[in-house]
Parts: C-alpha cells; structure tokens; sequence
C-alpha cells in the first residue's frame, strides 16, 4: 500500500526536528530518520495501528513513535498520514481535515 504524507504531517515533522536540533542537530536527523523508517515498517500492515480514540472511526488510526502520535487515514489503494502530535497534546479535529 502506497503511503502519502500531508503537507500538514511533514510541516510537523520539520517543526519537530527544528525543535530538536536547537540542541543536537545529529539527534534531529537521527529522529527524522527514525520516524520515515518506522512510519515506512509499521504502514506496511496499516490496519495493525489503533484507532484514534477521539474519534472511533476504523478508517483513522495512529502508530507511536516517542511521544508522539503518527495520525493516518486508510484509503482503499493507499495511507495518508495527515499530522504528528505529541501525545500530551489534545486532538484538534481540524488537522484531520475535518
């Protein structure tokens, strides 16, 4: 299954890893790197990630990654990742494009 990153989803991952590379500009890459990897493993059995509580609806799911959550949306030929969002952080409905 073909997988698509939002332009909202990749803005946060930038976001993250500036964040993060104030300090360690390695650590950031490091964390990037690490997100694509898992995001690529993890995708590859997309219905294996949980629903997202908030919203119940079997088509949304998340994976963790650290703290953050990996939100995506199964399509019939692909996943779209729509957002990253450290999971201390509430859901807002409008980053799902909702």
């Amino acid at each position: 299954m073909k997988v698509t990153w939002s332009l909202r989803s990749l803005d946060r991952a930038r976001d993250i890893a500036d964040f993060i590379a104030a300090d360690s500009p390695d650590a950031a890459r490091t964390w990037l790197n690490n997100l694509f990897a898992k995001v690529r493993s993890q995708l590859r059995s997309p219905r294996s990630g949980r629903i997202v509580p908030e919203f119940g609806r079997s088509d949304l799911r998340e994976l963790i990654y650290g703290n953050y959550r990996v939100i995506y949306r199964l399509g019939s030929t692909e996943v779209i990742v729509l957002t990253i969002r450290h999971s201390r952080r509430r859901m807002d409905p409008e980053e799902l494009g909702h």
